[in-house]
């Protein structure tokens, strides 16, 4: 806690509600005591099954670029948006993707990782829990790994000449601070919706919505939990000129949960 201190009162003032500043709280209590958990694990039962796309408002017309996309089923629930355009969803792993996917003329699939630059990197297949480094380590080398290639958002925004940017979603294994040194850039020029995952690390919770909130300007940030164990923790960085307010309440336990 004491190494973390000013970025999680940085973070803290700079969330947008007392919804969120209430479920940050809650989280870093979390943290410090695993027993004092109950309030957070209350507020999120209240989200169902909104992840990734709880606090984002999604256009039919809109430019998607998703990070990360395991079994698919927000690939597929990003697509139902959208009529004549695609959602470009990045992923080297094959073998945890719904053959519906590669029928769905909606969704792109791009079997490259996603970085902070252009380069190769090895990608260690673990399931679920696989992920990108750029060295091989001595417990990897009995893994299953390969060597992959990977792009910036940025130089695929230039490269493929998109005229705009809407939502990035990314749930890349840890590499979520890589993705966004090399996307900082299209953040900054087309204001995109973000809804980022932060609970790989403990010090993700902290450096990306210090990032996010330091060099992104007329956003509203937003947090949402998805699971009792502090895994699926969320963060969403919506514009303001984008942003739909959603009313909340307060129940007899005192836990604030957002109206659906």
């Amino acid at each position: 806690y004491d190494f973390y201190s000013e970025k999680i009162l940085f973070i803290q003032e700079n969330l947008y509600n007392d919804v969120d500043k209430q479920i940050w709280k809650s989280l870093i209590n979390a943290l410090v005591d695993n027993n004092n958990n109950h309030l957070l694990f209350e507020n999120y039962l209240y989200y169902s099954d909104q992840q990734y796309l709880d606090c984002v408002n999604i256009n039919n017309n809109d430019n998607i670029i998703e990070g990360g996309i395991f079994d698919g089923i927000t690939s597929s629930k990003i697509a139902k948006y959208l009529q004549d355009w695609i959602v470009y969803a990045f992923d080297p792993l094959s073998e945890n993707e719904k053959y519906e996917l590669l029928n769905n003329r909606k969704i792109k699939i791009i079997r490259q990782a996603l970085w902070s630059k252009v380069r190769n990197l090895y990608f260690i297949n673990n399931g679920a829990g696989s992920y990108v480094a750029e060295d091989i380590f001595p417990r990897d080398i009995m893994t299953n790994y390969s060597t992959i290639k990977a792009t910036t958002v940025d130089y695929f925004i230039s490269n493929n000449k998109l005229a705009k940017f809407d939502f990035l979603k990314l749930d890349v294994e840890g590499a979520e601070l890589n993705v966004l040194y090399g996307a900082i850039e299209s953040i900054k020029q087309f204001r995109p919706q973000l809804a980022i995952s932060i609970y790989h690390s403990l010090d993700d919770f902290f450096s990306i919505p210090h990032l996010l909130m330091s060099e992104l300007s007329n956003y509203n940030f937003q947090i949402r939990l998805y699971s009792a164990a502090l895994m699926d923790t969320v963060l969403y960085a919506i514009p303001k000129e984008k942003f739909l307010i959603k009313p909340y309440t307060t129940n007899k336990k005192g836990t604030i949960h957002v109206n659906t």
